[in-house]
């Protein structure tokens, strides 16, 4: 509810000589908008979930050699079975539509005031994390390199909303034998017209939080030398500008759920592993421009990007006896801008 109307409201009751218990009702517009956040909330996850079912299914049946999937046992029985993701229980939701058809018709999130009524939508408050939960993941790995790369790109109307970061890790002391990880992702709060021309417009919430969402989606996968756009970048040392139908983006099921339409990948010297893989992204369809590519990784060059690493324990359930699982080498990005200069040798 605007503030402007509850003043006039609350004018007008003193206009009239209608007594109001000014914080009681106040107090009870907040509940009413508290729950109505909710409530888009929970249809912002439900929707989230059914798009990463189908992106999933779709992806993984035309992976390639040398791109791998990190993915939970429902997903893989979605996928193999090539259906998205179950809907949440009725446990966790009370707003819970049993046909997906209806529910990608609902889930538009195209809520007027007219449309929507809070008391029907009981959602339990330790749900509430959850909402909060997408991006998170990613923006768990975010670096002062990638909060230097989003300002470049928001300072100088750069055309493209999201960038991520993929970081060589050289099993052994063999760099012939080299995984391309997910090192974090950034997502900024404006964007420039599909037209290409500033000045930037602040981005609305549901296309943010598709952004974030791609984010989360995009840190299940990595790649072999060669492999999906991020391995033949780091390959090849050579940008590519992919528009359209991402015919050879695997990722193209999580960019068309969530509306990429352009995907940038350039290369980026690094002063320990060599080099890594700067991605960006928009979801307009924005025209190639070389000299654009060029500025960006000199400017990027710039920052020296200088990655490390943490070692991630699965510990399992935690109310069961509790042994460790196999480590996960995940990439941290730090920047010699930010942080004292690291040793040239290659992590392990």
């Amino acid at each position: 509810m605007r503030k402007l109307w509850r003043e006039m409201f609350s004018n007008y009751c003193l206009s009239i000589g209608q007594p109001l218990d000014v914080d009681a009702w106040l107090s009870s517009v907040e509940e009413m908008d508290r729950r109505k956040a909710m409530a888009r909330d929970a249809t912002r996850m439900q929707r989230r979930k059914l798009m990463m079912g189908y992106a999933l299914c779709q992806d993984s049946q035309f992976a390639e050699a040398g791109v791998f999937i990190e993915r939970s046992e429902d997903e893989l029985v979605s996928a193999h079975n090539n259906e998205p993701l179950k809907p949440f229980s009725s446990s966790d939701l009370a707003f819970h539509p049993t046909e997906t058809e209806e529910m990608l018709a609902l889930l538009n999130d195209d809520f007027g005031q007219e449309k929507i009524d809070p008391s029907l939508f009981p959602v339990p408050e330790e749900n509430a994390i959850n909402f909060e939960s997408v991006g998170k993941s990613s923006i768990l790995h975010s670096s002062p390199f990638l909060s230097k790369v989003m300002s470049y790109i928001k300072r100088h109307n750069v055309p493209f909303e999201h960038v991520d970061v993929w970081v060589p890790n050289y099993q052994g002391n063999s760099k012939s034998k080299c995984i391309l990880g997910f090192a974090g992702s950034a997502t900024s709060d404006q964007e420039i017209p599909a037209s290409g021309k500033a000045p930037a417009q602040k981005m609305d919430a549901d296309s943010k939080f598709n952004l974030l969402a791609f984010g989360d989606y995009s840190q299940k996968f990595s790649f072999s030398v060669g492999c999906g756009l991020p391995g033949r970048v780091f390959e090849s040392c050579t940008s590519t500008w992919e528009a359209g139908s991402h015919t050879h983006f695997e990722r193209s099921g999580g960019a068309a759920q969530w509306g990429i339409k352009t995907v940038v990948g350039i290369p980026i010297p690094s002063p320990n592993v060599g080099r890594i893989v700067t991605v960006l992204y928009s979801r307009h369809a924005r025209l190639h421009n070389q000299s654009l590519v060029s500025k960006l990784q000199d400017e990027f060059s710039k920052l020296l990007p200088t990655p490390k690493w943490k070692l991630v324990i699965d510990m399992g359930n935690p109310s069961a006896s509790v042994q460790a699982g196999p480590g996960t080498i995940k990439p941290l990005l730090t920047n010699s801008l930010k942080m004292a200069p690291t040793s040239a040798r290659a992590p392990v």
